[in-house]
């Protein structure tokens, strides 16, 4: 069964939104907030937050990068300023990129997002989440198809809009079960934790303007690819060799056990979550 979540901003104009509606009716079971973009903080990040903690709903926020005069360290900083301290409840801070470059090149635009990274990887001691696009880094006018080692490991939350945009939200957990995986950017293959699925969707359970839907990549054995590879890099006893057999169910089952989550061998929302963390 699809695991549903949605990523919101201020800009979205939600308001308040009835979050119990969301969870209940729309099989609302994560949330991405806008923490900061650039250095705005974002105005609705720490109401959204407490009111899922409340509730018991996962989030984890996000950075808009973006091209102006502030540093990319700068922005990071800024960023983790505005989000405080996180746990193994959320993912760590992602990195969104997805704006117009502003005069760099697509390799200075590329230092920057290294730049950003670093910042945040020294901060929580793990790489962020990286957003982004499969058409926006082959686009020259975007990463221009840079090659990215240093940012392939980033857990990524790739946009890929199967469902139309403005138009009224997919939800139902057996009609997202059966959309296409997003083509991820090409330093990342084929790996991917989240799929944002449907952009600027409407008529969402408990919101009164537009989301962003998405859904988890969930990994259990018989499963092969760089997702694979992703999880087994983060267990010990394990190659890397891309496949899900049972020593690598056993090793998520034991890795379960000492988080003291569901023990099912499963890589689903509480253990990717804590996998980003090791």
């Amino acid at each position: 069964m699809a695991t549903i979540g949605l990523d919101i901003a201020s800009v979205d104009g939600n308001g308040s939104p009835d979050w119990a509606a969301a969870r209940q009716q729309g099989h609302l079971q994560f949330v991405a907030l806008r923490a900061a973009e650039g250095l705005t903080p974002d105005t609705w990040y720490p109401t959204y937050r407490r009111q899922l903690d409340a509730i018991g709903v996962p989030n984890f926020p996000y950075l808009l990068l973006t091209a102006n005069l502030e540093t990319p360290e700068a922005q990071a900083q800024a960023a983790l300023g505005v989000v405080g301290t996180l746990n193994n409840h959320y993912f760590p801070l992602a990195l969104d990129v997805e704006g117009p470059r502003r005069g760099l090149t697509a390799a200075q635009w590329l230092g920057w997002i290294i730049r950003a990274k670093r910042v945040i990887e020294e901060a929580l001691g793990v790489p962020p989440l990286l957003y982004s696009s499969r058409t926006y880094w082959i686009d020259p006018e975007g990463l221009n198809n840079q090659p990215a080692p240093e940012l392939a490991d980033c857990l990524g939350w790739w946009k890929f809009w199967p469902q139309p945009t403005l138009m009224s939200a997919t939800y139902d957990p057996t009609i997202v079960d059966q959309l296409p995986s997003p083509p991820a950017p090409p330093p990342w293959q084929t790996q991917f934790g989240i799929h944002q699925y449907q952009g600027d969707a409407i008529h969402y359970p408990g919101f009164k303007s537009t989301v962003d839907l998405n859904r988890l990549h969930i990994v259990q054995q018989g499963a092969t690819g760089e997702s694979v590879k992703w999880i087994q890099r983060r267990l010990p006893g394990l190659i890397d060799d891309g496949m899900f057999g049972p020593k690598t169910a056993s090793a998520v089952k034991t890795f379960q056990i000492l988080k003291k989550i569901t023990a099912d061998g499963v890589v689903g929302l509480e253990t990717l979550q804590r996998l980003t963390w090791e």
